[in-house]
């Protein structure tokens, strides 16, 4: 990948659009980026790496910070970087999100991130992420690799060369990615600790199922011992043994379970015999008490018989009544039809009447409505005509408060714009400060820059004059005779001070006339913008001619046009409140006399509507009266016809006559009913005594001893509840155990699967963290960093050995003692000693060269282990400063074999002598505006 141009906006320290074109450095060589401290030197690399992937690789900032704080507030911030890779053109486009001013109305907008990638003749690529993705996939290397390649900062690659073993395998392990072996080393850690905990867990889970085996009564005492030693032990490695105890458990029980059974059954048919027995006694002493009782109720009730049948016959002597009641009731039926027409004749004349009633009040209420309403029309009327037309005066104010609003903004302007002309004449006053002081410097530049040329020439002449003899002619006159020889000068002065003396005065000139353009711009703004204003103020005071008779604008200092405008606008302000509340009079009157006028419309149409409804109220009431004559005389007709006039003496007296006849019909089904109840229970208890009497004369045999039954049956019973008691409590053991028993083999199972499979665990984990007994501690990270290790340093030799005209090359540490601890330890053997040291003895001249070519060596390993991958461009940033003139030549000449024909090389630094050596440059200047950057190649 080698850029052709890169195009960069708004973008860090540059403010506004900085263009560069790689191309003219042409395929290959070196060239110097160069500039002032934090000029923007790095931020061009940041820029080329976020154009790519759409981030910075550096500390220089996030992402979302990369908008400049110089930018204009309209600019927007973006990146566009041209390549040529394996021949092909690419063209990648990437601006981040930002605030921008809004390109219509006031405010800012939020930008949203764009990216786009052109690559002729394929279709273009669009998205941050879509493009970021196919930038990869070209160069085959991420953001993190691409910055590792093609970015050697100084600090960076010394500090891989002076740290100790644990940082350095660090950063190795940020360079090449090794963090997959430390975290494999850290998991088969985790496996294994997993791996014991899970088997002392199964451990548990056996000692768990031991200490659930519950002994046995019927066990021998010397095997009950031994149970109980092994659960005391707690060891799971005498599983075994407790299974076989177990299976010793289960057949006990299972003995003394069938034992328990088999007294159970006994037990059972014993009290089955018991309960028949006591079953029969206790049937022959219910039958007998049973008769006693029949026997006394039958006595008892044909005693009471005689009276009992007198009773009944007195009641249904009275059976003749109910035909007497029954006609009674009869006549007064007829009545109630009677009373029932009366009801609603008079139901009739009260509704009737209230309709008359109702008729009436409608039509007296319909005539003061009109009233009313009549009233109302009258006053609307006078109301409506005191309003008058306020739609003149309306207009004609409206138009007074949009010249007072205009004007009152026409004066808010002018205050606003005010303290800019303030600022202007501030800022123009500055840049007039800053160029008499640069001219002042420029002046004093020209005055030692004469002096030091005029000392230097009168110098040359003393050293003429020092050789010249009498009657030898003058090699610059000819003259042989020689009055005043030139005398030398006191202080010598050199070619060099002389020259930077003349650099110093063209740059001091060349910052005086920026400055003297400046001022000038400046000034010219300033009375631009005065000038507008004044012309702006004047219009706006002939505008208020009326109410302003001050002088012209152009008379009046910025105090006085501030009192002046801030007069004025108050007094718009005041004027605007008084129109607008006159305004709002007028409205609101206008609305008054629109409503009145509907008012009086919709008055109109009630009262239309008023006199037809009254006159149907009239002829409404004149037919309720007639009909509520007619109703009353219906009443007057059905009450002369009725016996009971009072409706309520009839019911009373129909009510008396139906309770009588219900008593009496009562008292004869009463009479009736218990007649044929007594009859049935006397036939009942003498069926009883009769079928008791029978059973017992054919029960025979003599009475058994119910009490002793009793007690036998309790005993059978007790017997049982004592032999069930122990079938259960067999049964438990034996459910107990035979769980026990089976969950215990399955346990040390799990716990032999358990251990086996930590003891391969804790050795795979062991090996891979370098703990393995007898052997060297290395973890599996380290070793795989010591094998890329010894590559870089390979590569790095090939160059530093050229460096130091062979006199060193590095080594990574050779020990039988190596551990993780050293195993990345660096020395460097000396030629002219013939000897290992560590890498800290070397000065800080060949700590550079060193830690330099490390860095190149770092980026060859990674290009190769990335698939051939190739970055024509790489940036060295700083670190020449700490060679002397030698070894910057050999450090210069190998970073120029290593670019050759085909690479571009960009060293970022501040040295002199660079500048001087590489005169292909990127030259960074810094401004109170932002930086620039431009091309020098000469």
């Amino acid at each position: 990948m080698r850029p052709l141009t890169l195009e960069l906006c708004a973008f860090g320290p540059y403010a506004g659009k900085t263009e560069l074109d790689f191309s003219r450095f042409g395929q290959g060589g070196l060239f110097l980026i160069s500039g002032d401290t934090g000029a923007g030197k790095t931020a061009l690399f940041d820029a080329v790496t976020y154009a790519l992937y759409g981030e910075v690789t550096g500390t220089y900032r996030a992402p979302d910070m990369l908008r400049s704080d110089f930018a204009d507030p309209a600019a927007t911030t973006y990146v566009r970087l041209t390549f040529e890779h394996r021949g092909r053109t690419y063209t990648v486009y990437r601006a981040p999100e930002q605030l921008r001013r809004k390109a219509r109305g006031e405010g800012t907008t939020t930008a949203a991130a764009k990216a786009e990638l052109l690559r002729e003749p394929e279709e273009p690529v669009s998205g941050t992420r879509q493009v970021t993705a196919a930038v990869t996939d070209l160069l085959g290397i991420d953001a993190r690799q691409f910055a590792q390649v093609s970015m050697l900062a100084q600090n960076d690659f010394t500090r891989l060369l002076n740290a100790p073993s644990a940082d350095r395998s660090a950063i190795l392990r940020q360079v090449f990615d090794t963090a997959f072996y430390q975290q494999l080393g850290a998991a088969a850690q985790r496996r294994a600790r997993e791996a014991e905990a899970e088997a002392a867990r199964a451990d548990d889970g056996v000692l768990l199922q031991i200490n659930a085996l519950v002994p046995s009564p019927k066990l021998p005492e010397e095997n009950a011992r031994e149970l109980a030693d092994l659960q005391a032990a707690q060891d799971p490695y005498q599983a075994p043994r407790a299974i076989e105890l177990a299976k010793q458990l289960i057949a006990v029980d299972e003995e003394a379970y069938a034992s328990a059974v088999a007294s159970l059954e006994r037990v059972d048919d014993e009290i089955a015999k018991t309960s028949a027995a006591l079953e029969s006694a206790r049937s022959l002493a219910r039958q007998r008490a049973e008769l006693a009782e029949a026997q006394k109720a039958l006595a008892d009730l044909q005693a009471a018989l005689p009276q009992q049948q007198k009773a009944w016959a007195d009641t249904e002597a009275r059976r003749p009544e109910l035909e007497t009641l029954a006609a009674s009731l009869q006549a007064l039926e007829e009545e109630l039809p009677r009373h029932k027409a009366l009801a609603e004749a008079r139901k009739a004349a009260e509704t009737a009447r209230r309709e008359a009633s109702a008729a009436a009040r409608a039509l007296a209420a319909a005539r003061q409505q009109d009233a009313d309403l009549a009233k109302e029309q009258t006053d609307t009327e006078k109301a409506l005509a005191d309003c008058g037309t306020p739609d003149a005066d309306l207009a004609r104010m409206e138009a007074q408060a949009e010249t007072a609003k205009s004007l009152l903004d026409s004066c808010g302007a002018l205050l606003k714009a005010l303290p800019g002309l303030r600022a202007a004449d501030e800022t123009a006053r500055r840049a007039q400060g800053r160029y008499l002081d640069a001219q002042k410097a420029a002046d004093e530049a020209s005055g030692r820059h004469t002096a030091l040329l005029r000392a230097l020439n009168a110098q040359r002449a003393g050293l003429l004059a020092r050789d010249l003899q009498e009657g030898l002619p003058c090699p610059v006159c000819g003259s042989t005779s020689h009055p005043a020889p030139a005398r030398l000068s006191g202080t010598a002065v050199t070619e060099k001070e002389v020259d930077d003396a003349a650099r110093v005065l063209t740059r001091c000139q060349k910052t005086a006339t920026q400055a003297s353009a400046e001022a000038g711009s400046a000034a010219a703004a300033a009375r631009a913008a005065r000038e507008t204003f004044v012309k702006d103020a004047d219009a706006f005071f002939a505008r208020r001619k009326n109410r302003y008779d001050g002088p012209p604008a152009a008379q009046l200092n910025d105090d006085g046009l501030a009192a002046a405008l801030n007069a004025q606008h108050r007094s718009l302000q005041n004027g605007l409140q008084e129109l607008s509340a006159k305004l709002d009079a007028l409205r609101a009157l206008k609305d008054r006399a629109a409503k009145l006028s509907a008012r009086l419309t919709a008055l109109a149409d009630q009262r239309k509507t008023l006199a037809q409804r009254i006159t149907a109220l009239q002829a409404d009431a004149a037919g309720k009266a007639a009909g509520q004559a007619a109703a009353e005389a219906k009443v007057q007709t059905a009450a002369g016809a009725l016996r009971y006039p009072d409706p309520n003496a009839l019911h009373k007296a129909r009510a008396d006559l139906q309770t009588k006849s219900d008593a009496l019909r009562r008292a004869l089904d009463d009479a009736a009913q218990a007649r044929r109840q007594t009859e049935a229970r006397q036939t009942a208890l003498t069926e009883r005594v009769r079928a008791l009497n029978d059973a017992l004369a054919h029960a025979g045999g003599a009475d058994a001893d119910l009490s002793a039954l009793e007690k036998a049956f309790a005993h059978q019973k007790e017997v049982r509840t004592v032999s069930e008691n122990a079938r259960r409590q067999t049964d438990q053991r034996l459910t107990a155990n035979r769980t026990a028993a089976r969950q215990l083999a399955a346990a040390r199972r799990r716990a032999d699967a358990a251990h086996q499979r930590h003891a391969v665990l804790d050795s795979l984990s062991r090996t891979l963290n370098g703990n393995v007994a007898g052997r060297i501690k290395l973890p599996f990270e380290q070793y795989v960093q010591a094998f890329y290790f010894d590559e870089v340093i390979e590569a790095a030799n090939r160059r530093f050995f050229r460096m130091t005209d062979g006199q060193y090359r590095l080594r990574r540490r050779q020990s039988d003692a190596i551990s993780g601890k050293t195993a990345l330890d660096l020395d460097v053997f000396d030629a002219y000693t013939g000897k290992y040291r560590p890498v800290a003895s070397l000065s800080g001249g060949e700590s550079f060269m060193a830690a330099l070519s490390l860095a190149l060596g770092i980026s060859d390993i990674i290009q190769q282990s990335a698939g051939g991958v190739r970055i024509d461009t790489l940036f060295i940033d700083e670190g020449f400063g700490t060679l002397d003139p030698d070894a910057l030549e050999k450090a210069v000449d190998t970073l120029a074999a290593l670019a050759g024909s085909d690479k571009l090389i960009g060293v970022i630094s501040h040295v002199e002598a660079l500048q001087n050596r590489l005169t292909r440059q990127i030259l960074v200047e810094k401004t109170r505006a932002g930086s620039t950057a431009r091309l020098v190649l000469d």
